[in-house]
């Protein structure tokens, strides 16, 4: 049986193992910062961490997808499809209409699955970071209970 939850202080320790399992790590404390924040969600298997994704709400009203991490010998069976659903679902009873995530352009994987969810969000721009990373973006999708438009 699986289930997805809010990250809690006992997961720290399985997140944090595979955050370093997995290319392109991420710095210890900006996961704890998410965590307290209660942006982490994790999917639980055989009560055991077997992946985990993490947002950040930035410039006061935009949600940025960080990351989603899933073991490798996890990866195809639906985990991270399950962990964005989830995702969505939350933000959308938040009323918030669209997200953005990035990938680097090295990352294959990664832009693969961005490619099932999101569009590619143009950026222009010098800056040294942007030639090395896409920008992606995804309208939430509406239910019968939003009253919002796009």
């Amino acid at each position: 049986m699986w289930y997805i939850e809010l990250a809690q202080v006992d997961h720290l320790k399985e997140i944090l193992e595979i955050n370093l399992m997995i290319d392109y790590e991420n710095p210890d404390n900006f996961i704890k910062d998410c965590l307290e924040k209660w942006h982490v969600s994790v999917y639980i298997e055989e009560n055991k961490v077997k992946a985990f994704s993490l947002y950040q709400a930035i410039w006061g009203n935009t949600l940025f997808l960080a990351l989603v991490k899933v073991l490798p010998e996890f990866l195809g069976n639906g985990i991270g499809t399950s962990l964005i659903e989830n995702f969505e679902k939350k933000m959308k009873s938040e009323w918030y209409k669209k997200y953005i995530s990035s990938t680097e352009k090295v990352n294959i994987l990664s832009q693969e699955f961005h490619k099932k969810f999101m569009i590619p969000r143009n950026r222009t721009s010098n800056s040294t970071s942007w030639t090395r990373n896409l920008l992606w973006k995804r309208y939430i999708k509406k239910s019968e209970n939003t009253v919002y438009d796009n």
